[in-house]
């Protein structure tokens, strides 16, 4: 009677413990896709791209429309990964130290179930026009999510002084940290 009581139990034990290592295996794929998740990559340069229209405002030569595609973006996250298009205005100052632009940038990444918009801040670029130069040769890239992807936010560095191009950085479920108010 003794051995049925406990196999009974041991029975009940181990189906228990296989009930929670299921309902916690459910739970952690769930929680998975949306836990912070360090990425690296590389973006391969586009085999064309489209120069900006040019047009001389006072002292300031505004170039609007370059935009590069497509442009193949590889990354050891899947979410990460498929056809993209780089696109960017400047603004060209003269100055003593030489032409030097302030531009805008975004990239739009396309995979096969979602995709991410990506902006860099406003930056520094030494000379101007399709091969400028960042001065800081790294940015800093705020990505949004869709498809598959949304709701996930992406901030990567890019570094722009190799071929290809490399970037790492962190998905997040969210949005980053708020600019502090003053």
């Amino acid at each position: 009677m003794n051995k049925v009581k406990i196999s009974l139990v041991a029975g009940i034990v181990a189906g228990m413990l296989a009930g929670g290592a299921i309902g916690a295996s459910a739970q952690d794929e769930t929680s998975d896709a949306q836990a912070a998740t360090w990425v690296t990559g590389e973006i391969w340069y586009a085999p064309s791209c489209r120069s900006a229209t040019l047009e001389l405002v006072g002292d300031v030569r505004q170039e609007r429309g370059y935009r590069c595609h497509p442009q193949t973006w590889k990354s050891d996250d899947p979410r990460f990964g498929g056809d993209g298009a780089e696109s960017w205005n400047a603004d060209v100052y003269v100055t003593d130290a030489g032409q030097i632009s302030i531009i805008s940038k975004v990239w739009d990444v396309r995979g096969e179930t979602g995709g991410w918009q990506c902006t860099k801040p406003t930056g520094l670029s030494g000379s101007s026009g399709l091969f400028a130069t960042d001065v800081q040769a790294t940015d800093r890239l705020v990505c949004t999510g869709d498809g598959d992807n949304e709701g996930l936010t992406a901030v990567l560095t890019a570094t722009w002084t190799s071929s290809p191009k490399t970037f790492e950085g962190l998905i997040i479920a969210g949005e980053p940290a708020p600019v502090p108010d003053f």
